[in-house]
């Protein structure tokens, strides 16, 4: 698991599948994806059964001598991600500075592309929603914050 998502693996085709459970845990976010590593210099070969995975997101090949992080890459999954909806979710729900520059962009490439407009306006909402509930959550917790720092005070 990376991010809160499941990722499927295949070694004989070289591709990752990739699952956002909270989204929807029957199909994958995107069309399978080839797996990168950078530098690739030091990994030696991309796919050998020596690799083994270590919580909370690192693989260790002892053959090679090396320990590597496993990221996403955003922008490449949302390049290769067909439903548009589908896309906002897994976006909105990351926490990484890379999330709002992936989402403008799919934005972007949504209008270029001349999107439908119930998918872009379903787009829109989706985003307009996730505003309204980091702001929920922010004045949830801006009163216990301002209470505390002035009963310190006295």
């Amino acid at each position: 698991m990376v991010d809160n998502l499941l990722l499927v693996h295949s070694l004989d085709s070289h591709v990752v599948l990739l699952f956002d459970i909270k989204i929807n845990a029957q199909y994958p976010v995107t069309a399978p994806l080839p797996l990168g590593v950078l530098p690739a210099a030091t990994w030696g070969s991309l796919y050998t059964p020596h690799w083994s995975l270590a919580a909370p997101g690192y693989v260790v090949d002892p053959q090679v001598g090396v320990v590597g992080q496993l990221t996403l890459d955003l922008h490449a999954i949302s390049r290769s991600s067909i439903d548009k909806s589908c896309l906002m979710h897994f976006l909105l729900a990351r926490t990484s500075s890379d999330a709002q520059e992936a989402i403008l962009d799919v934005l972007r490439r949504a209008i270029a592309e001349q999107e439908s407009l119930s998918v872009f306006s379903r787009m829109l909402d989706l985003v307009s929603a996730s505003v309204a509930h980091a702001n929920l959550r922010r004045r949830a917790h801006a009163p216990a914050s301002a209470s505390s720092s002035s009963s310190s005070s006295s």
